[in-house]
């Protein structure tokens, strides 16, 4: 590590790190408020921080202390307004940390069809809110093949997981005798939605942009050192590095999912933004740190700008 690095280093093992983000995040939120209904928002913001943690924790993800993908989520949540706005949609996001945690679980495990039932339950109510995502479940599989956890066992312990939430709905829709509305997500995702794009704003679209790339790079040169890391550790950054290209194509296919992918999305690039920042230290990370903020801030002051100004 050169001298040049030293901000970037107590940045992201610093105690203070943490704190600091959570302090911003309160008060942006306060700042964007609306409604009390938007306090779950962020009590959900807060709880996928606290998961990032207990995720790299876990599976030391990151081989120094850290707590820089919790904040890295906080600030890129907190300055999103548009996602602030309460709806069950907001809940998505800690299903999917449930689903990457069962998912990773099952790397070479001998329970592994426990936790892969686990991971497609999470998948199976989440669905239920949004049935869209069920145009995940394929690529929950080829993360599977990744973690060596695909087998004929773990198949049907996936699909009974996923199915198991409309088993129970349909008891009630039975006793209700509307058993058809417990068809209806599946009849819905049969017909593929227009891509219609005019959905996005412009704040949103620049915002996104600016998460994906700074998401991607990382990602890049997160997999370039991750050979140093255990077989686990590189196993998962790969699974995480999958799910961010099928949600980044399911995204341009279906535009109208941008509220529910998009902090799926951030809490991807937290993990990814946090491990590159907290291992590397070379002239590239000096200048590349630099750029993050900048671009970060760029597309925070223009979201804040068009929610308090032009809305």
């Amino acid at each position: 590590m050169t001298d040049r690095n030293t901000i970037q280093y107590e940045i992201a093992t610093g105690r203070a790190t943490l704190p600091v983000a959570i302090v911003l995040s309160l008060v942006l939120w306060l700042l964007t408020f609306r409604e009390w209904a938007d306090f779950f928002s962020l009590l959900a913001g807060y709880g996928i921080a606290y998961l990032l943690i207990e995720l790299n924790t876990t599976f030391a993800l990151i081989r120094t202390r850290t707590s820089l993908p919790s904040a890295f989520f906080l600030f890129f949540f907190s300055t999103a307004p548009y996602l602030h706005t309460y709806s069950a949609e907001i809940w998505i996001p800690l299903l999917f940390m449930g689903m990457i945690f069962s998912l990773s679980k099952s790397f070479e495990s001998g329970q592994s069809s426990t936790t892969i039932f686990h991971a497609f339950l999470c998948t199976g109510i989440a669905s239920m809110i949004t049935p869209f995502l069920l145009y995940m479940v394929p690529l929950i599989f080829i993360c599977m093949v990744i973690l060596r956890s695909l087998s004929l066992r773990t198949f049907f312990a996936g699909i009974i997981g996923l199915l198991l939430p409309y088993w129970l709905l349909a008891g009630y829709h039975i006793y209700q005798g509307s058993l058809y509305e417990c068809l209806s997500p599946f009849i819905l995702i049969a017909h593929f939605q227009p891509i219609q794009y005019q959905v996005i704003c412009f704040e949103q679209l620049i915002y996104w942009g600016i998460i994906f790339l700074l998401s991607i790079a990382c990602i890049f040169q997160s997999l370039n050192y991750a050979y140093r890391d255990k077989v686990q550790t590189r196993v998962v950054l790969q699974v995480l590095a999958t799910l961010e290209t099928g949600i980044t194509v399911l995204l341009i296919l279906q535009p109208q999912l941008f509220g529910v992918l998009f902090p799926v999305q951030m809490i991807i690039g937290a993990v990814m933004c946090g491990y590159y920042f907290a291992l590397v230290y070379n002239k590239f990370s000096y200048y590349f740190s630099r750029v993050t903020f900048g671009l970060w801030l760029l597309g925070s002051l223009l979201n804040l700008w068009m929610h308090l100004f032009n809305s």
